[in-house]
């Protein structure tokens, strides 16, 4: 993999030298269901998902995906995204009540981020650094992480993926804390790729406080923040 920055764009280079793909089926390679290997007798696994979802994330952040390969050599994946000046997606547009910490009483918080993937912790580390109403965070990359630390630290606000990949989901979780001291009234924020319509409603009536759909920016996380601190400063109030 390499990464470089040209003409205002980040690329991102992923190579293998596996089996290739054939030139007639590059056109379909991001269409959902669609393999190459198909019927019975296919040589790989899998529902055809995963290159679909992959393009309709990078879309999602006005990037690009092109592929280049040949059979029997293996592929080259180029990702490019628009780059962006340190900072700038804090002047993003925020709501016009949630430009200062008058929405948390002046008070900044401590952050506890939950996620399985190591990117998603890595940038959620980046946002929780450049929101000024976070004053420090600490990172988690399963339930037993999460439940350790929440045992050890106490947090003002947890943002929670929910597929962690490990004996409870994030909604498990969530609800674990909840019993522990100190941390009834403490808001849960679920970010998460869980995106369908009806997601949202179905978080919130679980128990949380908030919901993220992934891929997230940082002025929604911003504002997401902002938004749940809020609520239960009216709520103890």
């Amino acid at each position: 993999m390499s990464t470089t920055t040209k003409n205002g764009l980040v690329e991102i280079k992923v190579c293998d030298t596996g089996i290739g793909i054939g030139a007639s089926f590059i056109p379909h390679l991001f269409v959902a269901f669609k393999q190459e290997s198909s019927g019975q007798t296919r040589s790989h696994e899998g529902i055809g998902m995963g290159l679909a979802i992959t393009k309709q994330l990078i879309d999602a952040m006005h990037g690009e995906i092109h592929v280049e390969s040949k059979k029997g050599q293996g592929t080259t994946f180029t990702i490019a995204f628009p780059q962006l000046p340190e900072n700038d997606a804090l002047k993003r547009p925020v709501s016009a009540d949630s430009v200062s910490l008058s929405r948390t009483n002046g008070h900044q918080v401590r952050v506890l981020a939950v996620d399985d993937y190591q990117p998603i912790r890595f940038l959620l580390g980046r946002f929780l650094r450049d929101i000024p109403e976070v004053y420090a965070y600490d990172l988690a990359a399963d339930d037993t992480q999460a439940i350790e630390k929440a045992s050890a630290t106490q947090y003002d606000l947890i943002l929670m993926d929910i597929n962690l990949r490990s004996k409870r989901d994030g909604e498990a979780v969530m609800k674990e804390i909840r019993h522990m001291p100190g941390y009834s009234r403490v808001p849960v924020i679920a970010v998460t790729a869980y995106a369908l319509p009806h997601d949202r409603e179905r978080f919130l009536f679980a128990g949380f406080d908030g919901y993220l759909a992934k891929p997230v920016e940082k002025w929604q996380l911003r504002n997401a923040i902002l938004d749940v601190l809020a609520t239960r400063t009216q709520i103890n109030s």
